[in-house]
């Protein structure tokens, strides 16, 4: 970016002194690493026009993270609580909306139905939430979820709870919420989070497994990485076993099975 200084931007009484102002906008999502900052380093060159003079300043502006999105899933209740954390800096929000999207999990199989949220602020005495909860009820359209906090000034931790029908079959739910201020959704913050392992209350999940005939290799195919009897040969056979807990009743499934092709070309 750059801008040529004209007569007209400087003050008649102190045309020796410029003054130029600009902004950019910050994206408070992503990865703030661990230190929770981020810098963004800047430089600006004033050089004298239709000359080789300049003259060079450089600063950094540290934009501290303003929250993070958390997920975590109860097996005995099949609950899941996901919990959106923001205003750490604590600005002067005005009202503060929070759009979450709570699809089914990466499968398409087990949707989440919305039990309910609440909403904490940050008790900086005792460096924890407060025990005080108020509940929020969100403008639904679909699986969105539209929160609505007026007023913020303050650090706050937004809890959403539903319940999910989990079963035998281990699945993954993740979820972005975004965060806008002052109706100003242009400049939104996305919050991603993501449960892994969601499954039925029982403990017990399936396991398929699958193997091949071995084949002894000779001698002279040491060169291979692995050693000898861990190679198939080209007509290898296949066995795949799949134990009770991997189907939630007993009755007729299918198996399914992808071949994938290595070439190894040795020279």
């Amino acid at each position: 970016m750059y801008y040529t200084v004209k007569t007209d931007d400087l003050d008649p009484s102190n045309v020796g002194k410029a003054v130029l102002k600009y902004s950019t906008d910050v994206n408070f999502g992503g990865d703030f690493g661990s230190s929770g900052v981020r810098n963004y380093p800047n430089d600006i060159h004033l050089v004298k026009y239709g000359t080789s003079q300049f003259w060079s300043k450089h600063r950094d502006v540290t934009v501290r993270k303003m929250g993070e999105k958390l997920g975590s899933f109860n097996a005995g209740t099949k609950t899941i609580t996901w919990t959106v954390e923001f205003n750490r800096p604590e600005y002067d929000l005005g009202d503060v909306t929070i759009s979450d999207e709570l699809t089914k999990d990466k499968t398409g199989r087990i949707p989440q139905k919305f039990e309910k949220a609440y909403v904490q602020t940050f008790d900086k005495t005792k460096n924890t939430w407060k025990e005080e909860k108020t509940e929020l009820t969100p403008v639904v359209s679909g699986d969105n979820h539209t929160f609505t906090i007026p007023n913020v000034k303050e650090r706050f931790l937004l809890t959403i709870l539903t319940k999910v029908d989990a079963d035998n079959y281990s699945s993954r739910f993740d979820n972005d919420a975004y965060v806008w201020w002052n109706n100003n959704i242009k400049f939104k913050t996305k919050l991603h989070a993501s449960i892994l392992d969601v499954h039925g209350g029982n403990g017990q999940i399936g396991t398929i497994n699958k193997t091949a005939k071995s084949q002894l290799a000779v001698s002279s195919d040491n060169a291979f990485d692995a050693g000898l009897g861990e190679y198939i040969s080209n007509e290898p056979e296949w066995t795949m076993t799949a134990d009770k807990n991997t189907v939630a009743a007993p009755g007729d499934y299918y198996m399914y099975d992808a071949f994938i092709f290595l070439i190894r070309m040795l020279g």
